[in-house]
C-alpha cells in the first residue's frame, strides 16, 4: 500500500499540531518540539511528508526532518517521505535526523542498527520537546524495545524550546 503524500505550510502544519494537542491533551509532548520549531520558521514555507497511519496528522518523525531541514538550511521548502541514504547534508557533513520524546521514541533501521554495531557511527541532530542538539550515533541511548529515547552525549545545543 502506497503511503498518502501532503503538501502544507509552516503555518498549517503548525495549526494541525495544535488542533491535534487541543483534541487529544495528551498528544502536547509529540507535538510542543513540532510547534516551537513552526514558530521559528517562515508561514509561507512548505514541507511535503508522508501522512501518519491514523490520517489526522503528518508523520511526526519526517515533519521534524524538514522542519530541521528549513531550520538548518535556510530553505523555503523540504520533503521526506521515502527512506534516503542521508538526511541532512550540511557543511561537508551527513547527518541523521532523529525526533523522540517520551510519548514515542525514535525508530532506527535495520541499517542503521548492523552501523551502529558495527561501530560506523554517523553525526547526528537529536530532536526532543526540549530542543534540538548535535550528537553522534555511538551516544544513541535504547528504551529496552530498540528504539532511541535519546543520547548520552550533548556535543552541542543548537536551539532550546
Amino acid at each position: 500500500m502506497e503511503n498518502t503524500i501532503q503538501t502544507l505550510s509552516i503555518r498549517s502544519v503548525r495549526d494541525m499540531y495544535i488542533n491535534d494537542t487541543k483534541a487529544n491533551a495528551k498528544n502536547h509532548t509529540c507535538n510542543d518540539a513540532i510547534i516551537s520549531l513552526c514558530n521559528m520558521l517562515d508561514n509561507k514555507a512548505q514541507i511535503t511528508c508522508e501522512v501518519a497511519r491514523n490520517g489526522k496528522v503528518l508523520n511526526r518523525g519526517s515533519v521534524v526532518e524538514c522542519l530541521i531541514k528549513l531550520l538548518l538550511k535556510n530553505q523555503k521548502s523540504a520533503s521526506k517521505y521515502s527512506a534516503g541514504r542521508v538526511d541532512l547534508k550540511l557543511n561537508n557533513h551527513d547527518y541523521e535526523i532523529k525526533y523522540t520524546n517520551s510519548v514515542a521514541y525514535a525508530s532506527i533501521s535495520e541499517k542503521q542498527l548492523q552501523d551502529y554495531e558495527n561501530g560506523e557511527y554517523k553525526e547526528l541532530i537529536m530532536v526532543d520537546p526540549y530542543g534540538v542538539y548535535r550528537s553522534n550515533t555511538k551516544y544513541y541511548n535504547f528504551a529496552k524495545n530498540g528504539k532511541i529515547k535519546g543520547v548520552s552525549k550533548v556535543l552541542e545545543t543548537l536551539v532550546r524550546f
